[in-house]
């Protein structure tokens, strides 16, 4: 689900930049694509109750850090039942403490309710071994290091 990940290494603090995409997205038939976006756009629509909004939780696997929590916004929903069923979050930052420390996404339809995204828990920050095209469900993107 995320794409076009780029890294960056400044004073032991790693980042990573992306989006969080629906797999979805990737139909070849634009109708079909539009339809179950849609569909999954009136589903988390549905798991707004009372102020309680759906969203992605992001954390470092082992951590007792909170994590970052990105809320599946009026505005997003919008988008996915929309005309064009559009489901893109990002940019996205993400910081890691370590090369080797897996990340995990999550998303929360209720209080207390996480459910894993498929693909995840993963080392992002790990340095590939040569420059190469990933394919996490079905989806390419391009993966590239930098140390700064």
């Amino acid at each position: 689900m995320v794409s076009e990940i780029y890294q960056y290494r400044k004073q032991q603090v790693l980042i990573c930049i992306g989006f969080i995409l629906c797999k979805l997205d990737a139909s070849p038939d634009n109708n079909i694509r539009r339809k179950y976006v849609r569909s999954l756009g009136e589903y988390l629509r549905n798991c707004v109750v009372g102020s309680f909004q759906p969203y992605f939780l992001i954390h470092e696997v082992n951590s007792t850090a909170p994590g970052k929590v990105i809320i599946m916004s009026r505005e997003i929903l919008d988008d996915m039942t929309g005309e064009e069923a559009i489901f893109k979050i990002g940019p996205v930052t993400i910081k890691g403490s370590s090369e080797g420390t897996e990340t995990a996404i999550s998303l929360c339809l209720r209080q207390l309710q996480r459910l894993p995204i498929s693909g995840f828990p993963r080392a992002m920050f790990a340095r590939p071994e040569k420059k190469s095209m990933f394919q996490p469900n079905g989806m390419n993107f391009e993966r590239s290091l930098t140390i700064v």
